[in-house]
């Protein structure tokens, strides 16, 4: 049930906005930059950890910042 709070959050907040015409290309754009972020992110993580272990850790972004800064 906690997943799908935000996006209830946000369509409460949406009626209340005054340029009503720029929330369509808004949230395109945001979920756009989302999803490449994602992907750079994974595939970084596939690119220097390789796939065994990017697969078989629970947070690989904080194995690749171990890795980075240390």
């Amino acid at each position: 049930m906690k997943k799908y709070i935000e996006p209830v959050a946000l369509l409460m907040i949406l009626p209340f906005v005054s340029q009503k015409d720029r929330i369509r290309k808004s949230l395109f754009v945001g979920q756009l930059l989302a999803g490449i972020v994602l992907i750079i992110i994974t595939m970084l993580a596939i690119l220097v950890l390789g796939p065994e272990l990017t697969a078989s850790q629970n947070y690989p972004i904080y194995m690749l910042a171990v890795c980075f800064f240390m």
